[in-house]
């Protein structure tokens, strides 16, 4: 059972793995979201979710990023920034972290872009109306290798409990 608004995308992945080498089941009594989502919920065996439990996925190791100065407030000791070499730390350690989701979600057979769809153009989500995340239908979830949804209590229905979240469904046409 977890209720959980997501963490660190390493220990993340690390609950994920652990989730399916262990062949556990996952339910979600409330909600799941961001590293949750990514990795803990999709690894389940048997993923179930009460009627009005929210997902929600936000992006990924894969996502686009903006690195600059101003975006990741990283200063020298003098004060100043210097944007290459920012841009270099940054992107070997996002190299780093893109590979271990890419065998993470080759381990469990899931597709990575579940992490990143919403963010493209072309679903509702990337039209600039202040989504924090979105949510897949079940069948669209299946489609994107999370299999064994089950819901408990009739028609899966996410509540979402904050007014600090709008979320997007992603409709993948199927």
């Amino acid at each position: 059972m977890i209720t959980s608004n997501g963490g660190d995308i390493v220990a993340g992945m690390e609950l994920g793995r652990w989730v399916f080498e262990s062949d556990l089941d996952v339910y979600v009594p409330d909600y799941c979201m961001s590293s949750c989502a990514n990795y803990v919920f999709v690894a389940g065996a048997s993923k179930i979710l009460a009627r009005g439990a929210s997902l929600m996925w936000h992006g990924g190791a894969t996502q686009r990023f903006e690195i600059s100065c101003e975006t990741v407030a990283w200063e020298r000791d003098d004060g100043n920034c210097d944007e290459a070499k920012l841009r270099a730390i940054a992107m070997d350690s996002l190299g780093e972290l893109i590979g271990m989701e890419t065998e993470f979600f080759e381990l469990i057979n899931v597709n990575q872009r579940i992490t990143t769809l919403g963010q493209q153009r072309g679903f509702a989500c990337d039209r600039g109306e202040g989504y924090s995340g979105w949510y897949y239908s079940i069948a669209d979830m299946a489609a994107l290798g999370v299999d064994g949804v089950t819901v408990i209590g009739e028609e899966w229905r996410p509540v979402i409990r904050s007014p600090e979240f709008k979320l997007c469904r992603v409709d993948l046409g199927l």
